[in-house]
């Protein structure tokens, strides 16, 4: 299969009105299309395309777009403006309800749209809310007089997978420029048996995580480093990956678990607000995975960083980046996992500023025994049930994490800084483990305290979370 940029060169030397892009492991739509004018008929079906750019609007004569089994959440007014388009496929895709309605003369039924939130932090994250629900027949119609037929499917693939964002642009300073990578591809192919990438469609059962192999890799500076693990950036046939490996020269049982859990946690969830998995090497002593890059960093640097890093939250921002990670959890709980390491270094940025929860190391089925490594964990956004050993309701512990977190994007102070564990542990078993005088907001307090609650079984699912905060927001 020839790769997408080759693809898209040939377009433009032929003036052609036809591209076809067809699973290419696309994680966004190369930059270039946007300059085939003449285009009629482009698909990009079958990718993990979460973003329609704007620049879509140039595509003055596209009469058909298929975005079928992508990532999308939203259509962009841009793409509903098209002056010729009549055909318009979006089957297998988690569409979420509408935050600015299309005027009903020209879109009927419920309305998705793409709003750029223009807040004065200069970062335009993208509305997140819940997805439409689905009609009986397994999809939701919609159509104008003169314009495009649209079709959302419901039923399975993508479209189950809950929540997703549908990223503005993103202004401000030189850091947070808009646009993604320059329309980089991301086709990344099973070397044994020619599958797609584990990004792709997977329909009827988890995505299959195909094998690398370490002399395809182009490895670059490293990124993040913990304690037995380090993350380079790299490049991976043509296109730019992060490399997550093991480092340690003695590859224990307890490693190899640890990566495993990740790989198979990482197969089962397939959501926008989560990193994005594409191969693995099992093959001690070199056990790593490629990992969906994510350039504009963690959280914890944008709250706490250094002058270049740090960046002011508007209300705004901060809600929106709390609901992007309480829909990832709410998804990750939906089938089965417990996360167990939610932390703003956990939380990482694309090029659109979308967040992403990553590192799955500690994850875990909510039902099934309490693995080896079910203590470990960073102290000062663990549950007091963890701390203290007692019997955790599993998935609740991700939440009182989560409300630490939400703490701390509130107030913009690091949870517990400078206090030892056991200072921690007393701190936690409370029930009022933060200060709340710097939560402005009352509904806000109250949510934080739940999430706190001592006792797991008093504490909100995230869902419940979910809900409050799109009522916050």
């Amino acid at each position: 299969m020839e790769e997408a940029s080759l693809a898209v060169r040939r377009a433009r030397r032929a003036n052609a009105t036809t591209l076809d892009l067809n699973g290419r492991g696309l994680t966004e739509i190369p930059s270039a299309v946007f300059d085939l004018e003449k285009l009629q008929h482009l698909d990009l079906s079958n990718n993990s395309i979460s973003f329609i750019s704007p620049q879509i609007r140039n595509l003055k004569h596209l009469e058909v777009l298929k975005l079928d089994n992508n990532l999308i959440t939203s259509i962009p007014d841009e793409v509903m403006g098209l002056p010729n388009l009549k055909e318009l496929s979006t089957e297998g895709n988690p569409f979420l309800k509408a935050t600015s309605a299309l005027s009903q003369s020209r879109l009927r039924g419920p309305s998705t749209s793409h709003a750029d939130s223009g807040d004065a932090s200069g970062l335009g994250l993208g509305p997140s809310l819940r997805p439409s629900t689905a009609q009986p027949d397994g999809g939701v119609a919609f159509g104008r007089r003169g314009g495009p037929s649209f079709s959302a499917g419901g039923g399975g693939g993508a479209a189950g997978m809950g929540v997703g964002a549908a990223p503005a642009g993103v202004g401000g300073p030189s850091w947070l420029a808009a646009g993604g990578p320059g329309g980089e591809v991301s086709r990344l192919k099973d070397e044994s048996s020619g599958d797609k990438s584990s990004s792709s469609s997977s329909r009827g059962g988890e995505a299959k995580v195909p094998s690398f192999s370490f002399k395809d890799i182009q490895l670059g500076k490293i990124i993040a480093q913990g304690g037995f693990s380090v993350v380079h950036e790299g490049t991976y046939r043509g296109c730019r990956v992060a490399v997550k490996s093991i480092f340690d020269p003695k590859v224990t049982q307890d490693l190899i678990d640890e990566m495993t859990r990740e790989i198979v946690a990482l197969q089962k969830v397939r959501h926008p607000f989560v990193v994005q998995i594409y191969a693995a090497c099992r093959t001690p002593p070199k056990l790593a995975i490629l990992l969906e890059f994510l350039p504009r960093g963690t959280l914890f640097d944008l709250l706490h960083g250094g002058p270049k890093q740090r960046v002011d939250l508007s209300r705004e921002v901060t809600m929106r980046i709390a609901l992007q990670v309480a829909c990832a959890l709410e998804h990750i709980h939906s089938v089965g996992l417990v996360h167990r390491d939610v932390k703003s270094h956990n939380v990482l940025f694309g090029s659109d500023m979308t967040a992403k929860l990553a590192d799955f190391g500690l994850s875990h089925p909510i039902e099934g025994p309490v693995p080896s490594m079910e203590f470990a964990g960073t102290a000062s956004y663990m549950a007091p049930e963890l701390l203290f050993r007692r019997p955790p309701i599993k998935e609740k512990t991700d939440t009182f994490a989560f409300g630490v977190l939400l703490w701390e994007l509130v107030t913009g102070e690091i949870p517990h800084d400078g206090l030892d564990v056991e200072a921690i542990r007393g701190k936690a078993d409370s029930g009022a483990p933060l200060p709340l005088s710097g939560v402005l907001s009352g509904d806000l307090k109250r949510l934080i305290s739940k999430c706190w609650s001592v006792d797991p079984g008093s504490r909100p699912s995230m869902s419940e979370v979910v809900e409050t905060l799109e009522r916050l927001a």
